[in-house]
């Protein structure tokens, strides 16, 4: 690809970052006198780092995604830019690690260690690699000690004491409706991070509750779920662009036209 000024070429880039659902930043340049030779432009969460407040306390604990999107740009001799495209490969190398994991989802089952009826409900549903995570917290639930402190008409409030070391015990409360079958941890571990702790498994285990309400079961986690990023045209599959994405790739098109359209008239 080739466009007449950096500035046009950076436009292109951040508008096609907008349509995938990502920021950009320049991340280098190297100039020659007051010319600019060539430019690195990244995701802005390019790089991978967690945050020192604690995930209980954060809603997104880990707020890099180490993300591989980039574009490098270059003066040719006649003085046009043009795209180097090794951001593609990254990207490529990424959709096909995405597909393996989708058949893998689909053709192998994790086996559950117990034989707990609301594990089930997760293994039929999510991906293997949250799947992982909800077993995690199945495995931490050993370490919890519930008591009852209050119940009224339904709704019960528990101190689920886990053990962190020998001699260290942290303290929770775990609220239950039973009638609305909802269940509350103090942790905010499902608030932040879209799974149940293992704190609020243990009160539901106390309380023999063989299913979890719908709402526990987050569809984002689903192996059945699409991957609307698919839909963005890139230049290593346009080849095989499939109707749904050269809809897509059109609308864009006409929206953009309407977007410069409306910015014209305003000004």
């Amino acid at each position: 690809m080739t466009f007449t000024t950096f500035e046009d070429a950076g436009k292109f880039y951040r508008d096609y970052a907008k349509a995938a659902g990502f920021s950009t930043r320049v991340r280098s340049t190297n100039r020659k006198r007051n010319e600019i030779k060539n430019q690195l432009i990244t995701c802005s969460r390019e790089e991978k780092w967690k945050s020192k407040i604690s995930p209980t306390e954060k809603t997104n604990p880990t707020a890099g995604l180490n993300c591989p999107a980039r574009i490098y740009i270059h003066t040719l001799k006649d003085l046009a830019y043009s795209f180097v495209k090794q951001y593609n490969n990254c990207l490529e190398s990424k959709e096909q690690a995405e597909r393996e994991s989708d058949a893998a989802n689909f053709h192998t089952v994790i086996p559950c260690a117990t034989k707990s009826s609301i594990k089930a409900q997760f293994q039929d549903v999510y991906t293997h690699q949250k799947f992982r995570e909800v077993q995690a917290q199945f495995r931490g639930k050993a370490n919890c000690i519930t008591r009852l402190t209050n119940s009224t008409l339904g709704y019960s409030v528990y101190e689920v004491r886990e053990q962190v070391s020998s001699s260290i015990f942290n303290k929770f409360v775990v609220t239950y409706d039973s009638v609305a079958a909802e269940v509350k941890c103090q942790c905010l571990l499902f608030e932040s991070r879209g799974i149940l702790c293992r704190h609020a498994l243990s009160v539901l285990s106390f309380e023999r509750v063989s299913q979890v309400s719908p709402r526990y079961i987050l569809e984002r986690w689903s192996k059945k779920v699409k991957r609307q990023h698919t839909h963005i045209k890139s230049s290593h599959d346009e080849p095989l662009l499939e109707p749904r994405s050269k809809r897509f790739d059109d609308w864009f098109f006409v929206r953009k036209i309407f977007a410069n359209l409306h910015q014209n008239w305003r000004s």
